[in-house]
């Protein structure tokens, strides 16, 4: 069900992400996943607000770190930047006790709130703690290897870059 949301929601085809959320919770009832492939789909929508109000109600149920970096990952669409990485920082705050895979992905998010707001210092330190997470995490090293760049460390950057199509080769 979750696949079939996220192609619709690709293809924007919004009815059909709909009725695959309702049979999912008909079938699942009310979980995590299906709350954030909910808010997802509104965010795809660029419905921020319906996004931001239904992460707020599922943070009520579910206050973990993957509804934090999805509260912030809708304010850096809406371009809130603050407030992204304001959620971000709470997200990290909570992603102790979650995989090591949910761990990097929240501390790469916070680190593009704070390269998307040109603190590239920051975002480095924060993909040390994402990559302290694990080293498998290959956009991670990418969003690095870019604000290395920002910052003049050229070669730190190309050996990020490297790591990102070593992590993963099938992309260029």
């Amino acid at each position: 069900y979750l696949q079939i949301v996220e192609a619709a929601s690709r293809s924007k085809q919004w009815s059909k992400a709909d009725e695959a959320l309702q049979r999912a919770a008909a079938v699942f009832g009310d979980n995590l996943d299906l709350g954030l492939a909910q808010a997802a789909r509104l965010r795809d929508e660029e419905k921020y607000d319906a996004a931001i109000t239904s992460l707020n109600t599922l943070k009520g149920k579910f206050d973990v770190a993957e509804v934090h970096r999805d509260l912030g990952k809708v304010y850096m669409r809406n371009n809130d930047l603050p407030k992204a990485v304001e959620v971000l920082k709470e997200a990290a705050k909570k992603v102790g006790s979650r995989s090591p895979a949910i761990q990097a992905n929240v501390y790469t998010w916070l680190g593009r709130a704070y390269a998307d707001g040109k603190e590239h210092e920051s975002a480095i330190e924060v993909y040390s703690q994402a990559l302290a997470a694990t080293s498998e995490h290959a956009s991670t090293y990418y969003f690095l290897g870019v604000s290395l760049a920002e910052v003049g460390k050229d070669g730190a950057a190309r050996e990020a870059f490297d790591k990102y199509l070593k992590v993963d080769p099938n992309r260029s």
